[in-house]
């Protein structure tokens, strides 16, 4: 893996695909580790203080072999890696809401299908264009996806559209502009596998027919850190279930005024 490489398409593309950032007996006790403390807790939809109930799911963030690619697209603007946040870890699939008797939709034609296309900044409170405009997203798949069932869908290289308004507010490009003029792609992926993608870059997702679980946590530059309101906060019980070579990433006491 060229993580150099994978960072430049990050930065043209607004999205890559990472393979096999958790694999082997690795990914099989992530696994484990989900079902084992999804039947503990009830619930297949973790925000990260479920998730972090879990020590051997804490001790999957920030995968090194993710991290590499990650830190080099920081590097490309002088800046510095941070942990922003961890929405948690859930399963897409419900199925109370899927009716195998009926007509699967047509995910062919990504302009007009139901995928939710958004830019995640559209759920962000009071998001910052400086602070935005290099954080990350990144989702790492524990159940291989497909075109038609599951997968990540992208419009590549939108995140070039959006600028920056009055206050440091994000402009961003209207979603019909997005779906008529940019390139749209499927991202099938295998087990394991991560998408990094532009906070900015528009996307969505195809529904899923069977089990589709995801770990998604996101980034941010180490300068711009205190500028984004709405991190996760990373305690001292979670440091120690993290290994110690990915603390560099936590971000603990804002630094002092001058």
């Amino acid at each position: 893996m060229n993580a150099q490489h994978l960072a430049f398409r990050l930065i043209v593309d607004g999205y890559v695909v990472v393979p096999d950032v958790i694999a082997g007996a690795d990914m099989e006790d992530f696994s484990d580790a989900f079902e084992s403390h999804a039947g503990k807790i009830g619930t297949r939809h973790m925000d990260f203080a479920g998730l972090a109930g879990s020590p051997r799911m804490l001790a999957r963030l920030c995968p090194p072999k993710m991290m590499d690619v990650v830190d080099a697209f920081y590097a490309h603007y002088s800046q510095t890696t941070a942990f922003a946040c961890c929405s948690g870890i859930r399963d897409i699939f419900d199925p109370a809401k899927y009716d195998a008797s009926q007509p699967w939709p047509d995910y062919s034609d990504l302009s007009t299908a139901s995928v939710g296309w958004h830019d995640d900044v559209q759920g962000v409170k009071e998001p910052s264009f400086r602070a935005m405009s290099t954080s990350l997203s990144s989702l790492i798949y524990l159940d291989e996806t497909f075109a038609d069932n599951g997968a990540y869908v992208t419009a590549v290289g939108t995140h070039h559209l959006a600028n920056p308004g009055e206050g440091d507010r994000p402009i961003l490009s209207p979603s019909s502009l997005v779906r008529e003029h940019a390139e749209l792609r499927h991202l099938p992926v295998k087990p394991g596998s991560a998408i990094i993608h532009r906070a900015h870059n528009w996307h969505g997702v195809v529904s899923a027919r069977q089990r589709r679980r995801v770990m998604i946590h996101t980034f941010i530059a180490r300068e711009l850190y205190f500028e984004q309101p709405g991190h996760t906060v990373i305690e001292e019980e979670h440091l120690e279930h993290i290994p110690a070579e990915r603390h560099k990433y936590i971000v603990r006491t804002e630094p002092a005024a001058h």
